[in-house]
This record gives structure tokens, sequence and C-alpha cells, in this order.
């Protein structure tokens, strides 16, 4: 995964790639992590074997399933195996910034290809500064640099809204609407990390989440109840009554949205493509489908009525809410029913 603490001194691949990559740790004489290396693309990558050359360099034999596994030609089958060779640490290799080869939904964490206009989540290792940073307060408008930091997508400096180390959290320039792909890179102190491309989507769209229910094993949203306030086990909706979700990924909007701006309260944005909810699998009027009034373009906000007539047996603390974008089935997610 993200975040394993790679050592200055040229690793020869400083930071996870995505999904999941093999990690080679040198430990010293007390067990102290003195050199390491990913090794992986933007799939999935398991370890079958190491050795050891005589020249200290390491052979690692695996399996993958990345289309951009390091060295290898395209993929002809679901996954095939590797024999890699590389020095942990190499002094003719630069600490350069490195960032994964995928990125995140911001609201659910899921990797995969992006809408124009979501918030999503970069993970890397020495692509920002070590504290991390957010725009000042009060600004109309999310920066484009911050704290040394600069994201590109397709040539388009994209807004910020925090900037750390191992961590970026960026919006998707709406100018990138139509195209199926783009190439993303990082800047740092004027520094350039490496080039990901990634897929985009017409939208890719998920839920903001609050909380877990331990009891069903499902994740709670983070949604109001009518009246304006968090809904919780403590305090739930009543059948009947509209509940406010938030999310990013949605696609376009009516009036479109400003990259990097607020969505205004008036004329309020509405998404383009038909929307559609269920409630515990019945379906659930939609009563508003647009950009979130005042906040980031970047957000979508869905109210939704919980129907009237669900069976007692389908009320509890946990009931599941699905919903579709333009037919893009977006993240399940429950609320807190009375």
């Amino acid at each position: 995964t993200y975040g394993f603490p790679v050592p200055l001194g040229g690793a020869s691949q400083r930071c996870g790639a995505g999904a999941t990559d093999v990690l080679v740790a040198r430990l010293d004489a007390k067990g102290a992590i003195a050199a390491a290396s990913y090794v992986g693309g933007s799939g999935y990558e398991t370890v079958a074997g190491l050795a050891i050359g005589t020249d200290g360099s390491a052979y690692v034999a695996g399996d993958t399933q990345s289309q951009d596994f390091p060295g290898a030609t395209t993929l002809t089958v679901f996954s095939m195996n590797f024999v890699s060779n590389f020095k942990i640490a190499n002094p003719s290799q630069p600490d350069l910034p490195c960032m994964a080869r995928v990125v995140q939904n911001g609201a659910s964490f899921a990797e995969g290809a992006v809408a124009p206009g979501e918030l999503i989540t970069l993970r890397g290792f020495g692509f920002g500064p070590d504290s991390g940073t957010l725009p000042a307060a009060g600004s109309a408008a999310m920066p484009s640099q911050l704290a040394g930091v600069q994201v590109f997508f397709g040539g388009i400096a994209a807004p910020l809204l925090y900037v750390q180390s191992q961590q970026i959290n960026v919006q998707v320039p709406w100018e990138l609407a139509g195209a199926t792909s783009t190439q993303a890179y990082v800047q740092y102190q004027g520094v350039n990390s490496n080039i990901a491309t990634l897929s985009l989507v017409p939208a890719a769209p998920a839920l903001f989440l609050r909380g877990y229910f331990a009891s069903t094993g499902s994740y709670q949203a983070a949604a109001l109840n009518q009246d304006g306030t968090p809904n919780s086990t403590a305090n739930p909706a009543t059948r009947g009554s509209y509940i406010s979700l938030f999310g990013t990924g949605g696609g376009a909007t009516n009036p479109a949205g400003i990259t990097g701006g607020l969505s205004p309260f008036l004329p309020l944005a509405l998404i383009a493509p038909p929307v559609t909810a269920t409630v515990n699998g019945a379906i659930a009027e939609v009563q508003y489908a647009g950009a979130a009034p005042t906040l980031s373009s970047g957000l979508f906000q869905l109210n939704i009525k919980i129907p009237a007539g669900l069976p007692n047996g389908q009320i509890g603390p946990a009931v599941v809410i699905e919903f579709t974008i333009g037919g893009v089935v977006g993240s399940s997610v429950t609320i807190a029913v009375q």
C-alpha cells in the first residue's frame, strides 16, 4: 500500500504505483530500515521469491496484473510472471518527487478512472512539504500553486485543496470534459515527478462518509436530515422526509462548473445526466441533484426522499441508499432511519 517509509538514497521506485505493490527493504544490523524500494505498476502485484546478487542488487520474482509494470510490454493476459533486478539504493538514481500511477476518488478513496471536476487524492512520496498545507482561510477560489506544489493535467495547472509529502488533494479541471485520457504530474519546488496517464470518464460518482456501522458492516454517509442536522444513529431521519448526501465525481452540470471556483446559490447548477436513487431497493424521489451551493464546484448534492411506505421490517439503523448518475452506479452507503 502507500506510505511505507523509503529513505533517501536512490530507491529504484520511491513510491507505490497503485493497488498493491511489492516492497523490498534492506535492514541494518539493528533492524532499522537502511534502504527500500517499491516494485510495481498501477494494478496488483504479488511476490513469490527474493534473491540477492553478488553485486548486492535484488532479484524479485512474482506476478503482476499491471499494464504498466516497469520494463514490461503490454499484458496480453490477465496476469504475468515477472523477475526484476535492481539496486535498492542506487547512488546514481536521483531522489525525484514520486507520484502513484493511479488516483483515488476524494470521497470513497476508490482507485480508477476520474471525471472532469472531480476532487481526487494523489498518493506519492516527496512531492510536497513534510507538513500538510491548506489554502488560506476564506479563499474564494482554490489556488493552483500551494507551498511550492503544482499539479498539471494535460498541461492545465489544477486547483489544490491540500498538499503534503505523501498526499495531495486536487480538483480535476473541468476543461478536460470530452477527453478520454490525460497525462498528470506533480511539480514540487520546480522539479517534476513521473508522469501518469489517467483514464477520463463522464462521471465517477461517490459519496462522502462519516462512519462505519459495525453491526452491519456498512459505511454511513455524511448526510444531513431535512432539518439540516447531521444524520446518525442518535439522530435518525424519519420516513417521508428528505435526506441530503454529498459526493464528488458527478460529471457535467448546467451551468458548467468553474475549475477551482465555488458553486453559486443561484442559478443552481444541475447535474446534466439523469439521476436515480433507491432506498433499501425501493425507488426514491430525487428532489435535487446538482452542485452543492456555495461549496467547491467539484462537490455535488443529492436530496432524496425516504419512501414513506417502506415496510417496518426494512426500517432500522442502517438503511441502504444506492444511486446512479448517467447510468453509472455510485457508491452504496447507509443512513439511519427511525
